[in-house]
């Protein structure tokens, strides 16, 4: 199969963003597929591919791995204030509409961008298929394009809820401008429901894998520290603080020296935001350490989940939050604030995962008090059932026959 991958975010980019599409196309060519993967540059100023480099790279290319195409977005000052939120209010309300209305997003200055690349890719690898993401609209905008150029089907992805990331006058309109789509994927069912409900068809759930460093990660040898590891985005304030006050409910019961063996450990590209929330409130002053890493490495983010006594995300209702599966396979406790999808929960205890869903701080309060009390367990839990079916190479064999069926049917 040729197929194009389209996804805005740079593989190399540290955040969850480019993880997705990037390691699809990766285990698609492991199954020897030729893939094209089309993204943004990493960086503003870096130069991107040009029409020379890529019919080079056609000719030449090794299908062992993905061919991997950055094209650089155009220069539009406006538009990135527009996207860094610093235009007023009222600006950027008229400036979402038009673009959305005229460009089908806020990342036309990418979209625009890749025309001439489209055009190569087309005439030169002929493409069988098209695959984007959504977010943003820019990648569906690419591939539709791309698709009609080269005489192929394209497919749909929604790693995003449609619903809960248009505006609501706008969620019809853009439905009606992708509806050529011959199918639609999406990274959960919760996702799938969104798309059949806007487009009118059946979606195909499609998780993201399970890497193998967080299934083989193993626990370090030190026993005397509590260590919980906060993982992920805090979705504003309110519920990070709620979710220290949590802590900060427990930690007000244990004796002093028991207090110096807890660290609360946060790694997420939300560190600013951590860093300002404990400082501002002083929740957990004189009570625990404190570290801030940041966004990690995935490696050494499983090597630090394998090792928490307690891992803990935070829970944003319009979405599926795949972090769930990967603490899971860590083999430690994984506590969620505020609450969690049934699908999620269910898929806990397919995995026999040790899923603590805590709906208030009390909740919190009493869930770690329980974990602290056993806290000389420190052994891995199995994860083995229904595990192999969610790493990489088994969800691409379902991508695959969701892709040659895409290809088979009318478009």
């Amino acid at each position: 199969m040729r197929a194009v991958f389209i996804n805005l975010s740079h593989p190399d980019m540290p955040h969850v963003s480019g993880v997705r599409v990037p390691s699809f196309a990766r285990a698609m060519a492991k199954r020897g597929h030729q893939i094209v993967l089309l993204t943004k540059t990493l960086h503003e100023d870096d130069l991107g591919d040009t029409a020379e480099s890529v019919v080079r790279a056609l000719e030449t290319h090794d299908w062992a791995t993905p061919l991997q195409v950055a094209v650089r977005p155009q220069r539009m000052p406006l538009l990135n204030r527009h996207r860094a939120g610093e235009l007023p209010a009222p600006a950027s309300k008229f400036l979402t509409a038009w673009y959305f209305l005229r460009y089908s997003g806020v990342y036309w200055d990418w979209s625009e961008a890749a025309r001439g690349i489209e055009g190569i890719v087309a005439a030169r690898f002929s493409p069988e298929i098209v695959w984007a993401t959504f977010l943003p609209r820019g990648a569906l905008v690419i591939a539709q394009r791309l698709a009609k150029r080269a005489g192929c089907p394209w497919g749909l992805d929604l790693k995003d809820a449609w619903s809960y990331r248009l505006p609501r006058g706008l969620r019809h309109l853009m439905a009606r401008r992708f509806r050529d789509a011959n199918g639609i994927t999406a990274n959960s069912r919760f996702h799938g429901m969104q798309g059949e409900r806007w487009f009118k068809r059946n979606a195909v759930t499609l998780y993201d894998g399970i890497s193998g460093a967080f299934v083989n990660a193993q626990p370090s040898a030190t026993d005397d520290l509590f260590r919980i590891t906060l993982v992920g985005g805090t979705y504003g304030e309110a519920r990070l603080i709620s979710f220290l006050e949590g802590l900060r409910g427990w930690l007000l019961t244990l004796p002093e020296g028991d207090r110096a063996s807890v660290r609360l450990t946060y790694a997420g590209s939300d560190s600013a935001a951590v860093r300002l929330a404990c400082d501002r409130t002083g929740l957990l002053k004189d009570l625990c350490e404190v570290e801030i890493l940041g966004y990690l490495p995935l490696v050494q983010l499983a090597d630090l989940c394998a090792s928490a006594s307690v891992n803990a995300y935070l829970w944003l209702p319009s979405t599926f939050h795949h972090k769930l599966l990967e603490l899971l396979a860590c083999g430690r406790p994984v506590i969620v604030f505020p609450g969690e999808h049934e699908e999620a929960i269910a898929l806990a205890e397919t995995l026999q995962g040790g899923l603590h869903v805590c709906h208030s701080k009390q909740e919190v309060t009493i869930q770690v008090r329980g974990l602290w009390e056993n806290k000389d367990d420190r052994r891995k839990k199995p994860f083995k059932a229904g595990s192999d079916g969610l790493k990489w190479d088994c969800q691409a064999r379902i991508l695959e026959e969701t892709l040659h069926r895409f290809i088979a049917q009318p478009y």
